[in-house]
């Protein structure tokens, strides 16, 4: 799920068992070769892909006994993704942007990267001796043959 339910709601801003709402736009922009395919179930459940919509974003009081003591939920499910391949690593970009009324807009732009098993130990490397963004972007596009 990709609704970025903390940055929608910054620490502080949700009353232990109160809801709280936000409608960010949010999308996840892919490549050719990324691995990242809209899903085909549920399909009015998938994250807008190319471009950015108008999501519902909600943090409210857990149902049962867990709510009873405090526990808090992210809701909804509806940022989803599914991979062309489930066996090789995938890689997209996510934005979500907050701009509720009399807030600040806020805009969150995150790479999210999904390894696959065989992968994981060659971007571990990557990450342990790189220190910048872009050498480690540079780094993961060759140790992960990304076209």
């Amino acid at each position: 799920n990709l609704s970025h339910h903390a940055y929608c709601f910054p620490t502080g801003t949700v009353e232990p068992c109160k809801r709280r709402d936000a409608d960010p736009y949010v999308g996840a922009f892919t490549f050719e070769g990324s691995n990242v395919v809209a899903p085909h179930k549920r399909p009015v459940h998938r994250v807008a892909m190319q471009t950015m919509v108008q999501t519902r974003t909600a943090v409210h009081p857990q149902k049962g006994a867990a709510g009873r003591m405090g526990g808090m939920c992210c809701s909804p499910d509806n940022a989803r993704f599914a991979l062309a391949d489930p066996s090789q690593s995938a890689f997209l970009w996510s934005v979500a942007r907050c701009c509720e009324k009399g807030e600040t807009p806020r805009t969150c732009v995150s790479l999210q990267i999904l390894l696959a098993g065989a992968d994981v130990e060659a971007a571990r490397a990557v990450v342990m001796a790189t220190e910048t963004p872009g050498d480690l972007l540079r780094g993961l596009q060759s140790a992960l043959e990304i076209t």
